[in-house]
């Protein structure tokens, strides 16, 4: 594929010298979690990695597009897309991506994904590209409504993940919504956050609400990515958490897999974490007993 360039990344295709960076990538059990094989060896990453080298354009069905994702101010490989081909006569591929924890919280996975969909769009002419995910990995949930994708179906058990059953999110966005225009299928995704978060905002604490204009869905000083209020509004009130722990709103998340949340009912609100992946209350434990000051604690 022909280069990329972003105002901070550069999108292109894998060469042997990324096996390094790709390495501690793919050794992460963090990283490996919610994707279908668990972590490498350093030679299972160099065999990897030997594969997505030949993956560097999109010539018909059944083909994968491996897009490397570089660091302009580094030269670091920090994650990867794959644009998967999965129906010539439907027009219809697959969206996909890994990203290094490192990373994260910066927004470089939305700036990459932004290009890989006007690639899919705009330079291969799909009609519709889907994303798929664990319905518990609220990381990639949440970058592909960023993305603009809407939510299409919520499969509760309807994969194998592991040798365990896992509930599976279908995500997808049209040709006709992308329209060249990234803030277009935004607005398309998120027809119904307004009513989600008319239903939700009065009974959060005020100072969540003026920290959702601060952060915008960024990393803060203390590691912690506090969702965005679209996010909230959206995803994890409406749907996910309400399923596993009604009362409870998932706010954020650090790269080791913790969310945080609150009892939106509680006037004087504790702050509680959990195991993304186990968001039932009995496992819930006291982060901090007062908001404010877990707030405070975070830095911009």
């Amino acid at each position: 594929m022909d280069p990329v360039v972003t105002d901070r990344l550069v999108l292109r295709s894998f060469t042997e010298s990324d096996l390094d960076d790709l390495y501690d990538i793919q050794r992460r059990p963090d990283v490996t979690r919610y994707l279908l094989w668990d972590a490498r060896t350093r030679e299972e990453t160099r065999t990897a990695l030997a594969t997505r080298i030949t993956q560097s354009e999109l010539a018909g069905e059944g083909d994968n597009l491996a897009v490397a994702v570089e660091l302009r101010a580094s030269g670091r490989l920090i994650g990867e897309f794959n644009l998967d081909w999965l129906s010539a006569e439907l027009g219809r591929a697959e969206i996909g991506f890994v990203m290094n924890p490192d990373h994260g919280g910066r927004g470089y996975a939305t700036e990459a994904g932004r290009e890989v969909l006007r690639l899919a769009f705009e330079r291969y002419g799909f009609h519709r590209v889907i994303g798929r995910c664990n319905g518990n990995n609220i990381s990639s949930a949440r970058l592909m409504e960023r993305l603009g994708m809407r939510r299409e179906a919520f499969f509760v058990q309807g994969e194998m993940l592991k040798g365990r059953r896992a509930d599976l999110a279908v995500y997808a966005v049209l040709a006709t919504e992308w329209a060249g225009a990234p803030e277009a299928a935004s607005a398309a995704a998120s027809v119904d956050v307004a009513r989600a978060r008319a239903e939700i905002e009065p009974s959060l604490p005020e100072p969540l609400v003026a920290l959702w204009q601060v952060t915008d869905g960024l990393m803060t000083d203390a590691g912690v990515t506090v969702y965005s209020a679209d996010c909230i509004g959206e995803r994890n009130a409406t749907y996910e958490v309400t399923q596993y722990a009604p009362g409870f709103v998932l706010i954020g998340d650090d790269s080791g897999g913790r969310g945080f949340l609150l009892r939106a009912d509680d006037p004087c609100p504790a702050v509680f974490s959990s195991d993304l992946g186990d968001l039932g209350p009995e496992a819930f434990e006291v982060e901090s007993e007062d908001f404010a000051s877990w707030i405070a604690s975070l830095g911009p």
